[in-house]
């Protein structure tokens, strides 16, 4: 399983910011507490291949992406 992340914060109204941007956008996107960061993360989606496709959809869409493992 893998999750395309869209974000990571330290400012939680920053990562808000870009989850109200990503839902606009009808991306389902949600935020993950990891240590000092709030990450956004898009998906998740069971294999690489999507992902992949998933992460080119949202940068036409002018967002930076990276792809994760889901833990």
């Amino acid at each position: 399983m893998f999750h395309v992340q869209a974000g990571a914060f330290r400012i939680r109204a920053n990562a808000d910011d870009l989850v109200r941007q990503l839902h606009a956008s009808h991306y389902p996107a949600v935020i993950i507490n990891r240590g000092p960061y709030l990450l956004v993360w898009v998906g998740p989606v069971v294999d690489r291949t999507s992902a992949e496709r998933l992460m080119k959809s949202l940068q036409v869409d002018g967002f930076d992406t990276a792809l994760s493992p889901a833990p």
